[in-house]
């Protein structure tokens, strides 16, 4: 169902003037959520993951790997192609594709990724994955610097796959290079990337200078601090950004131990670190409290609501969501007066409602 502004009759009309109407939220970098972990899940706890998940007004989403072994690799994208040809998959958020963040990364910013599954991507995988199991393989995160990624880079875009840089150590000329072949976004901006210093900007400076990409921000102000989001939509603007959650399994669920793809993590106070360490793992972030938090810290919703909206919906292509305008598909949120979800529609079918259990 889309979005008209002459109902046929027959409708009942519902009045939702007190609240405020969004497009559905579309999160491109997720881990898991409640319980489910991208890497290990079978088909029903992932259509389950796209159920709940739409309680916090998301309406797309794109199950996100962790580094791991060739075989595993495969092993997700091909379940991941399962659940959305699952025909029950209609009943929640919308499984967009799937998206590889590693094994083709910088080991010095492995970050929540086990270095022992890091490598350089090498003809057979990148064959593999883009001839055989591309179907809805949408984006691969790679680190410009690495051998033979510029080749690997060009095969993948060649299918239709967009390429964001991350987990990077890459100077300033590495990171230009990159972004003049089409790469397209910059993963978890600020986080696991080489940094600014005056002599050389780094990836950091390249996200903030160059132009024609988006940057991802997670805006838990845990791994982004607000005054560095401040700089980035400085330079940016908000039309170039794209909020992410980066969320793990143990989202909605409390402290305590979780997994990772096989990496332990603990939780405490709310925040993801790899178990023995204070290094993040991830996020317990939900988008539309990446929203909320945005608000409450000065910017007005309808500056921030197309990063988690217009924008990832025309990176990928996807010209049939992310406005409200007639003949849009009926992927709708409605927010209280404090961005707290009342109720997500998809297709314009009702599938969370805040009044019930």
């Amino acid at each position: 169902m889309s979005i008209t502004s002459s109902p046929r009759e027959g409708f009942e009309i519902e009045d939702h003037s007190e609240n405020t109407v969004v497009p559905g939220l579309i999160d491109i970098h997720t881990h898991g959520y409640k319980g489910t972990d991208s890497m290990g899940s079978d088909l029903n706890s992932i259509l389950k993951w796209a159920s709940a998940i739409t309680s916090h007004g998301v309406t797309g989403i794109f199950p996100t790997s962790v580094s791991a072994s060739h075989r595993n690799v495969v092993h997700f994208l091909d379940r991941i192609s399962e659940v959305i040809e699952e025909p029950n998959h209609n009943h929640g958020a919308e499984i967009l594709g799937s998206r590889l963040e590693g094994p083709y990364i910088n080991r010095i910013k492995a970050g929540a990724h086990r270095r022992e599954y890091i490598r350089t991507p090498n003809e057979f995988e990148i064959n593999d994955i883009s001839s055989f199991h591309s179907a809805n393989l949408k984006i691969v995160d790679l680190a410009p610097e690495i051998s033979g990624a510029t080749e690997a880079m060009k095969k993948l875009v060649r299918k239709g796959v967009i390429i964001s840089a991350g987990h990077t150590n890459a100077n300033f000329e590495q990171a230009k290079s990159f972004f003049s072949s089409g790469v397209r976004l910059l993963t978890h901006f600020y986080n696991a990337m080489s940094g600014f210093h005056h002599r050389d900007v780094g990836m950091v400076g390249a996200g903030l200078l160059l132009p024609n990409f988006s940057l991802e921000l997670i805006s838990d102000f845990k791994h982004t601090a607000p005054e560095a989001i401040d700089i980035a939509v400085k330079n940016k603007t908000w039309r170039n950004i794209i909020l992410i959650t980066d969320s793990m399994s143990a989202t909605d669920l409390g402290d305590g131990n979780y997994k990772l793809g096989d990496l332990e993590v603990e939780v405490v106070d709310a925040t993801c670190y790899i178990k023995g360490t204070r290094t993040l793992a991830g996020s317990t972030l939900t988008l539309d409290k990446a929203i909320k938090n945005l608000f409450e810290h000065g910017y007005d919703l309808s500056e921030v609501i197309g990063s988690a909206t217009k924008n990832p919906a025309e990176l990928l292509g996807l010209n049939d969501r992310g406005v409200l305008e007639p003949g849009y598909r009926g992927d709708l949120c409605l927010l209280d007066n404090e961005m707290n979800v009342v109720a997500t529609y998809v297709r314009g079918e009702q599938v969370f409602d805040s009044e019930k259990p």
